[in-house]
């Protein structure tokens, strides 16, 4: 569904109101609706395109050389976990196939979601990192 211009939408409005000003009102209230269920399916659809945590975490752990999967590859990736994470990153910021909210913990490497789990720690203004659940439980016994 093409979202008519906005000077389409005031000639209808205009043409409306000559005929009914109680339909001006209506049709406002129509325009409202349809901007609103444009928008949700919008978000929606970008949400159901974007890989799920699991399917992030497979890929991170491929790229790492982990076959959970069995594939058989002549070459199969062994990255580092920054080299795995760079591509994480890129997948993340440019192409926007994979949720912003899906971090390394810094202690043990872990792939984590930070909507679900995880704790960000401010080191200063422009630097920050994560750490998983466990790596929190286990500073606070260092602690």
């Amino acid at each position: 569904m093409k979202k008519p211009s906005k000077k389409a939408i005031q000639k209808m409005s205009d043409a409306l109101c000559d005929i009914d000003p109680l339909l001006v009102l209506k049709f406002d209230n129509y325009q409202k609706y349809v901007d609103k269920v444009i928008k949700e399916r919008d978000y929606y659809k970008s949400l159901k395109d974007k890989l799920t945590f699991e399917e992030t975490e497979q890929l991170y752990e491929f790229l790492m050389g982990i076959n959970n999967h069995k594939l058989t590859l002549m070459h199969p990736p062994k990255l580092t976990v920054d080299e795995s994470l760079s591509i994480i990153y890129y997948l993340q910021e440019h192409l926007k196939v994979i949720p912003n909210t899906y971090k390394k913990c810094k202690a043990c490497g872990k792939l984590i979601d930070t909507d679900r789990e995880g704790m960000r720690i401010d080191l200063t203004k422009d630097e920050e990192f994560y750490i998983c659940e466990n790596c929190q439980w286990n500073c606070m016994e260092w602690g």
